[in-house]
């Protein structure tokens, strides 16, 4: 986390084979579709995962579950910085 509470700045190795795929001008068609679909699913993944999420009982036919509910009222914005990558 840098500057701003509200910025996180994913920093996985995964990411970083990703990206050299979808950089590299050698890479076939089929490889950076493959690559930049999984990008955008890592992506996507960890913005729901970061969103507020409140306690919540749920009940179920095993019994009642302590689990959370994520807000999904809460806009998020993904970026990409292209050259600290």
């Amino acid at each position: 986390m840098i500057g701003n509470k509200n910025i996180y700045i994913l920093n996985f190795r995964s990411l970083s084979v990703l990206f050299t795929i979808i950089r590299n001008s050698k890479t076939k068609n089929k490889q950076y579709i493959f690559a930049a679909d999984r990008l955008m699913n890592i992506l996507t993944e960890e913005a729901l995962a970061s969103l507020v999420s409140n306690k919540s009982l749920v009940k179920t036919p095993c019994g009642i579950y302590a689990g959370f509910l994520q807000d999904y009222s809460i806009l998020i914005i993904i970026s990409l910085n292209i050259k600290n990558f």
